[in-house]
């Protein structure tokens, strides 16, 4: 069983506005998945999983854009669930003109090498 925080995603929706709504699912021991940092950046994702304490993060594209962070949802074994259709329909990406490649080839690379460390 877990709870998902969804939407759209800016700085006036952040994780941190929800903490509080949160607690009480904190204290069921429900696993936690917040969409994160697909419209917005980095500190978006940092709050999910500071002030939700999700275990699975919904999107997370901009997790490229900081490399403290990337090291952390590793290292806490956070799981990513990815959309490239979507995130394809919502941010564009190259093959379309002036966009950049599609995040998740460095994401899953920055993970594979985490478990080759085991």
């Amino acid at each position: 069983m877990g709870v998902d925080l969804a939407g759209f995603e800016s700085k006036k929706t952040r994780a941190e506005l929800f903490s509080y709504d949160f607690t009480l699912i904190h204290r069921c021991g429900i696993a936690v998945t917040a969409h994160a940092g697909e419209n917005d950046d980095a500190e978006g994702i940092w709050q999910a999983i500071f002030k939700l304490h999700a275990r699975r993060l919904g999107h997370a594209l901009s997790l490229n854009n900081s490399q403290d962070l990337l090291r952390t949802v590793v290292d806490r074994h956070i799981a990513i669930e990815m959309c490239p259709y979507a995130n394809f329909q919502i941010k564009g990406f190259s093959p379309m003109e002036g966009k950049p490649s599609y995040p998740g080839k460095n994401i899953l690379k920055e993970f594979m090498q985490s478990f080759e460390a085991f």
